[in-house]
């Protein structure tokens, strides 16, 4: 009976492999660490995001006020042709310094996962929370509620705003 022993070289091929696979596992964890400590929040609950949406319903009317026609959005559009916001850092150069200001303080406050002319998106864990301005008309808002009828989300109003829940 002949017994064979590894061949060097491929057991080095499966020592640098695994090195590989553990090294591609800690970048892709730290990738992870990161992302989630740039603002990315998830509240506990859509009742929570709730409370606090009624709680400062003036900041997220003044929001609404502020950007919902800004030329911010097409001009970031236009240049990236991007139309999920998830961060106002690339509106820097199309706002003004109070502007700026203002949505840095929001985010810091109210942490949205993207960013709408009309609202925001809220994350709390299991699902997202859509907050709309909705004014009659606004085909952007008629648009996510037909979304949200077409996917059987939960639709609710309070004022003139409308949560989604999906």
């Amino acid at each position: 009976m002949v017994v064979r022993t590894p061949n060097k070289v491929s057991v080095r091929r499966v020592v640098l492999l695994i090195i590989f696979l553990v090294l591609l596992s800690l970048i892709v964890s730290c990738c992870i660490i990161i992302h989630k400590g740039e603002g990315f929040y998830e509240y506990e609950t859509q009742d929570e995001i709730k409370t606090v949406f009624k709680e400062n319903i003036d900041e997220f009317d003044r929001y609404v006020e502020m950007f919902r026609h800004h030329d911010m959005w097409r001009k970031f559009y236009d240049e990236t042709h991007d139309k999920d916001v998830v961060t106002y850092k690339g509106f820097k150069k199309y706002t003004t310094e109070d502007e700026y200001h203002f949505l840095e303080q929001f985010d810091k406050k109210y942490h949205p996962w993207f960013w709408e002319p009309c609202g925001v998106i809220l994350a709390f864990d299991g699902g997202y929370l859509s907050i709309y301005k909705y004014e009659e008309g606004d085909k952007s808002v008629e648009f996510q509620l037909y979304r949200a009828k077409e996917y059987n989300w939960t639709v609710e109003y309070y004022e003139d705003w409308v949560f989604i829940i999906d």
